[in-house]
């Protein structure tokens, strides 16, 4: 699934607006966010034929690395036509996959296989090859046929790269207005992971869809992306919850046509039965859609700590983005898309703008858990349930309600016999509780074992 941005607004005169962030009892409240972030992560990396081979270059300025957006709403790595000519990625031949975003199917070429490594976009000097990660892969990237006349070349890097991984993303220099929002890629552990203030559950779900009739030959490199389950929205006496995709790519936020007409906000067509606060062009896979937009009463997201993470007064669009569940043919409608207007500094189109609530954010895909560090304080001693480095979910707490029990039978029953688990599925869902890549007895038993208890939690 594959899904784009809206560029940052460039404007000479800026007027900042201070974002009010405050702690209110146990639940933490933040107000003021607009409806549109000013940018989305952003990674450097380069490309090998070969592991630890020289770096493919352009024949006249030598290596150039790809200054990369980092999107947890993408499926798979997108190279622009742009990149892949300069730097001589071929594609594979009668190679085709069709990928799907707001304005629709759009068909990709499919590149040759490639290791690439990574350095986190605040390096001093992104030609210094010692600056960069080991080399990952080999893996293919979706080839965009021929780069958008507005939008221009974009080159974007999806959850394969972050799976198995942990990335942190560092807001701060948007803050300055002239900067752009920083990300890295560091490996489980690694010292370079931020301490953070609370933490939200995440899950990884299957978006793609290989079985389109027209995909072709070998496939991209596609994993799961991630999710936030429990989203509740409030507008007046009307409250919806729902499950929302975590979308690094996309800079504004949105509720689908259901949720927004469960808060009185269009009939069932998606027609506005009040009167939008704004309108909004949406662009990305597929085209670009002119949507409305409303400022809504709250999104509140539930926390590991037991309380809750509300922005007060934030701004939605309304649009129906989704694919096709490849298991059953049906489709998926998102319930919302979480975006960076939310994580990062956020501005209208009349070019008021506010800083960021967060100093780092992290998004760890080994255990599940997005991470904030907060700019204005974190008050509350209340432990965390369970879920935390102290407290680590039982590896078979598939759904991390911290007790095992028929719930997480019903997920292992669901992947039974599922081969080939791995990072980019998330161990399957988390059904392989022994990440031997495949759900079978073994797992059973560990579940068998662990049956009804919890994580040890007062």
């Amino acid at each position: 699934m594959k899904r784009e941005m809206i560029r940052k607004p460039i404007a000479v005169v800026i007027l900042i607006v201070g974002l009010a962030g405050a702690i209110y009892g146990e639940d933490v409240h933040i107000d003021g966010t607009l409806w549109i972030g000013l940018d989305i992560p952003r990674i450097y990396v380069l490309l090998r034929e070969t592991p630890g081979g020289e770096p493919m270059q352009d024949p006249e300025f030598g290596f150039i690395p790809i200054d990369a957006f980092l999107d947890t709403g993408a499926s798979g790595m997108v190279i622009s036509d742009d990149s892949a000519t300069i730097l001589g990625v071929q594609a594979e031949l009668n190679a085709a996959y069709m990928d799907v975003g707001v304005g629709g199917w759009e068909e990709f070429e499919v590149s040759q296989e490639l290791y690439m490594a990574v350095a986190d976009r605040a390096i001093v000097d992104p030609l210094d090859e010692g600056e960069y990660g080991p080399d990952l892969g080999p893996w293919r990237l979706q080839m965009t046929m021929a780069d958008d006349d507005l939008i221009g070349p974009l080159d974007i890097w999806g959850v394969p790269l972050m799976a198995g991984q942990v990335a942190v993303l560092d807001p701060t220099p948007l803050d300055s207005i002239l900067d752009y929002f920083h990300a890295n890629i560091v490996a489980p552990g690694s010292a370079e992971i931020p301490e953070v203030d609370f933490h939200v559950r995440i899950r990884f779900r299957n978006f793609v869809y290989r079985n389109h009739p027209d995909n072709s030959g070998p496939l991209p490199t596609l994993a799961y992306n991630p999710v936030i389950d429990d989203v509740r929205i409030n507008e007046g006496a009307n409250e919806s919850t729902g499950t929302w995709l975590l979308d690094t790519g996309a800079t504004v936020s949105m509720i689908s046509v259901g949720q927004a007409q469960a808060l009185g906000l269009v009939d069932a067509n998606g027609d506005p039965l009040v009167t939008p606060d704004f309108t909004a062009p949406i662009g990305g896979v597929g085209g670009t859609n002119e949507v409305p937009g409303f400022q809504i009463d709250a999104i509140t997201l539930p926390m590991l700590e037991g309380f809750n993470l509300v922005y007060d007064n934030p701004y939605v669009v309304v649009l129906d983005v989704g694919t096709i569940d490849e298991a059953t043919g049906e489709p998926i409608i998102l319930d919302g898309i979480f975006g960076t207007n939310l994580l990062a500094a956020s501005a209208t189109l009349s070019l008021d703008i506010v800083a960021g609530p967060y100093n780092k954010i992290v998004v760890d895909t080994v255990n599940g858990v997005l991470g904030f560090d907060f700019k204005y304080g974190w008050d509350n001693e209340g432990a965390i349930y369970c879920g935390d480095p102290n407290h680590p979910w039982r590896p078979a707490d598939v759904d991390r309600n911290c007790l095992v029990g028929g719930d997480d039978l019903l997920y292992v029953a669901k992947q039974w016999l599922a081969q080939d688990c791995g990072p980019f599925t998330w161990d399957c869902e988390r059904t392989d509780i022994n990440r031997d890549g495949q759900v079978d007895l073994a797992d059973l038993r560990m579940l068998a074992t662990e049956w009804m208890t919890n994580n040890g939690v007062e």
